[in-house]
């Protein structure tokens, strides 16, 4: 397997059958210099758990290829051992995706907690800034756009729906996004390097479990984890 924690790019051998090829996609490498107690270090950790199971996935994938392309015989475990193997494997990855999940809802709860405007502050100034609001409403669109250069008239907008101001909404989108990043930067930008960091590691997780899922297969059972038995009622 290629080394995924330098080069842009790695890979896997997925199954042992047609040899199929999965792909990881890369990690930033902005992320590697982070608080080791941050989101995007505890998403990293995650990552590193799942290549390890991807590791092995492809290294018995490829021992396979090997021996096929020099005309001898692999050295597999017995389909029992390999089941339980690739089992554990199976819910270890889904644990993995639960805690990933985990902490991006705790960066996406505190990027959500970040405010433009204090919604404590005086009742004077937001009735001020919902008049002109409504002045924003009524003007024409070169004129909402230049007054939208003003930031007493840009907050105002900003505070409340898009609709409120007549202001379009990609546009009140991106503005809102570039006064944030402004007013917290450290914030919006740990928060959103998590997510990304998370969905780097989903994608790895979604490239690891097909080559679980292929192991399961091929050694002779089902991809979903057969329930137990229902116990036999014994009759008096």
């Amino acid at each position: 397997m290629a080394d995924t924690n330098q080069r842009p790019r790695g890979g896997m051998t997925l199954e042992a059958i047609s040899f199929r090829q999965g792909v990881f996609p890369p990690w930033a490498e902005k992320f590697r210099d982070v608080s080791p107690t941050g989101w995007v270090s505890q998403i990293w950790r995650e990552r590193q758990a799942a290549l390890k199971i991807a590791q092995v996935r492809h290294e018995q994938n490829e021992m396979v290829r090997i021996a096929k392309v020099t005309g001898k015989q692999p050295v597999l475990a017995e389909p029992a051992v390999r089941q339980s193997v690739a089992r554990n494997q199976q819910r270890e990855l889904a644990q993995i995706h639960h805690r990933i999940n985990a902490v991006a809802e705790q960066a996406a709860a505190a990027r959500a907690k970040l405010k433009l405007i204090d919604q404590k502050n005086a009742l004077i100034a937001a009735m001020g800034r919902q008049e002109l609001r409504a002045m924003l409403r009524t003007m024409k669109p070169e004129e909402r756009t230049a007054a939208m250069r003003k930031v007493t008239f840009r907050m105002a907008a900003l505070e409340a729906e898009p609709e409120l101001s007549g202001v379009p909404e990609l546009l009140h989108s991106r503005l809102y996004e570039e006064e944030l990043a402004a007013k917290f930067p450290a914030e919006v930008e740990g928060a959103d390097e998590a997510l990304n960091a998370a969905e780097i590691v989903r994608e790895t997780l979604n490239t690891t479990r097909l080559a679980v899922e292929a192991e399961l297969i091929a050694s002779g059972t089902t991809v979903s984890e057969l329930a137990e038995p229902a116990p036999t009622k014994e009759w008096a």
